[in-house]
């Protein structure tokens, strides 16, 4: 492959469409629905986005859990649940094919066991006042 696919990938439905046609190439006599199944949440978010993409993907977990574990102490118990739970669906993502919040709708369910309780907790920690809200600077008035 090229640089450029290697950086960028295929794209959401170009992967899955020479995936599949991998797949009746090296398999002789392969029954597929038409588009291949990658088994493996990363592999597809690589093939699809590509290097980029896997980065931005690794990023958005990483950032997750940091924030998770700084707003540990509006609720501990809420967020043992939400690291565990985005644990089961990273090992859950190596034997099939999902991807958090993408391409399918089985892979946006069994993200929402996680991603509704993280939202919920930083909502929650934001109440709190373990955040700071934006605000806007206010300017004087010119004067004429």
């Amino acid at each position: 492959a090229n640089p450029i696919i290697f950086v960028f990938g295929h794209g959401p439905h170009l992967s899955r469409y020479f995936y599949h046609l991998r797949m009746q190439i090296e398999i002789e006599g392969v029954m597929t629905p038409g588009f291949g199944d990658y088994h493996n949440g990363l592999v597809e978010v690589m093939h699809t986005f590509g290097a980029s993409g896997l980065i931005i993907y690794a990023l958005v977990f990483l950032f997750v859990t940091i924030l998770l574990i700084r707003r540990a102490r509006t609720n501990r118990s809420l967020t043992f649940f939400v690291l565990l739970s985005m644990g089961v669906f990273i090992l859950r993502s190596q034997m099939e094919s999902l991807a958090v919040l993408l391409f399918k709708s089985e892979g946006i369910m069994a993200s929402l066991t996680f991603v509704l309780p993280a939202l919920y907790l930083l909502r929650k920690s934001h109440e709190c006042g373990f955040s700071k809200e934006l605000k806007v600077k206010k300017t004087r008035p010119e004067e004429a």
